[in-house]
């Protein structure tokens, strides 16, 4: 507390000494950050002024004193310092609470973001040192895999015709004819992106081929 001095009034000779205490705004421990925050700044930009309403000046704070950094009594909380030494809100609070308040987010998630915003920061610059050269590699492997599933129609294409060129018996001819018929109704209801067109029909295109080795074969 501090001594206060009266104003001289008239009819009276000497000063009188009042003892007040000096305003504080206190809030709990556990009161949310970006609310100190908010209250620090609602406080700091609606000042209370330094005469009453009748115009007498008001004795226990003088204009712009309250609310302040400093005080001997409490414990000034770190995000309230922070305000007081930048004189403006968290960048986040500026940027995220208008956004959220204009498309009706609740406050929860404005305020999850101002507590953790540093965590999030350090958390993604690992994870975009991982998404980008995958960004950079999953078309080639998305194209290698396209590729993989028409080698292994191309592999059991080339078995039968090895099998044909190897005087084969009327028994596997018989096979090798239904093999190519049933390769060539899996390779029918293949779906690829269309610029894989080409080597789907180049498929089908030797799938027929063989079917035109065997053709001869099976005629007698």
């Amino acid at each position: 507390m501090r001594p206060t001095p009266l104003p001289p009034r008239p009819g009276i000779s000497t000063n009188i000494t009042l003892l007040a205490a000096a305003p504080a705004l206190v809030v709990r421990k556990d009161l949310h950050p970006a609310l100190v925050s908010l209250l620090t700044h609602a406080a700091s930009v609606n000042p209370k002024p330094g005469f009453d309403r009748s115009g007498e000046p008001i004795l226990f704070y003088r204009s712009g004193q309250f609310p302040n950094a400093n005080d001997p009594e409490y414990e000034v909380d770190p995000d309230a310092r922070a305000y007081y030494k930048s004189g403006e809100l968290p960048v986040l609070l500026r940027a995220v609470g208008p956004f959220s308040a204009s498309i009706g987010a609740p406050f929860w998630i404005t305020a999850l973001a101002f507590l953790h915003a540093t965590k999030f920061v350090l958390l993604a610059i690992p994870i975009l040192s991982i998404t980008i050269p995958m960004t950079r590699f999953l078309p080639t492997f998305y194209t290698w895999m396209i590729r993989q599933r028409l080698l292994r129609w191309y592999d059991r294409l080339k078995e039968l015709e090895v099998t044909l060129d190897h005087d084969p018996t009327p028994a596997q001819l018989a096979e090798v004819d239904e093999g190519l018929k049933r390769i060539d109704r899996a390779v029918r209801r293949l779906r690829l992106p269309r610029h894989f067109s080409d080597q789907l029909y180049n498929l089908r295109f030797h799938i027929e081929l063989v079917a035109q080795k065997l053709a001869p074969r099976q005629a007698p």
